[in-house]
């Protein structure tokens, strides 16, 4: 029985939610910066277009394969709902390597389209970026830091709540990336100078955004990984180890 309540925190881990807080900041920033710059890359570059859209293809087939495994082991409610989340989340990346492909056929092919249905394109562009930096990242990380712990230890993303939140925070950094990004109409712009600056001018609109909803999320994720299984009602079924299985 545990001597402490479950929203009491410890100093040692008050420094481990400063440290994982500092640590989402930061890959939430690189990830917007790196995403900005292949976005422009993506619409002159038609080798960046075809690389990216197979890299989003493939991408958000590996997510389908680890669900679909998931799918076949579990049959938990909790389970199946991060499975949904999941799908969605590989539907959407799936889709943005479909957009890619398209600039790469015809380079020209977005200039037909009005303002406000290319807002949508980009935005799922950008959705799709920071969420693949992300998950990828993330996912090294967990493997490297997985070599490195016993079996009964968690990784740092594991459980349906971190990975939900996961995605809400990618996702909303993304909309807010390809909203900003499209609006200023950067993708446009022939000369790249201009459209430096342009996403130099974007990135200090985004910079506020980023290191709050990094920080919120780089907290709660080690939130959810020390105190999350507290968080969960109790049941007098048979309990299977979560530590074992992938993401």
């Amino acid at each position: 029985m545990q001597s402490n309540y479950w929203w009491k925190i410890t100093k040692k881990e008050q420094i481990q939610l400063v440290i994982s807080g500092l640590i989402g900041a930061i890959i939430c920033l690189l990830s917007t910066t790196i995403g900005n710059f292949i976005l422009i890359e993506i619409r002159f570059n038609i080798v960046f277009s075809a690389y990216f859209g197979l890299t989003f293809i493939l991408t958000g087939v590996y997510i389908l394969l680890k669900t679909k495994i998931l799918m076949n082991n579990r049959i938990n409610t909790q389970w199946t709902l991060k499975q949904k989340y999941l799908v969605c989340f590989a539907s959407v990346i799936i889709a943005s390597g479909l957009i890619c492909f398209c600039l790469y056929f015809d380079q020209e092919w977005h200039k037909g389209l009005n303002f406000y249905t290319k807002i949508p394109l980009y935005v799922i562009l950008g959705m799709s970026l920071s969420s693949t930096i992300s998950y990828l990242t993330i996912d090294l990380i967990n493997f490297f830091v997985g070599l490195t712990q016993k079996v009964q230890q968690r990784t740092i993303v594991e459980t349906p709540n971190q990975i939900i939140s996961f995605i809400f925070i990618s996702s909303l950094i993304g909309f807010l990336q390809g909203l900003l990004f499209s609006s200023l109409d950067i993708e446009d712009v022939e000369n790249k100078n201009i459209s430096f600056y342009l996403i130099m001018f974007e990135e200090l609109l985004l910079v506020p955004f980023i290191i709050v909803l990094g920080c919120i999320g780089g907290v709660f994720n080690e939130y959810l990984r020390l105190k999350g299984s507290h968080l969960q009602s109790y049941t007098f079924e048979p309990i299977n180890d979560p530590f074992t299985d992938e993401i």
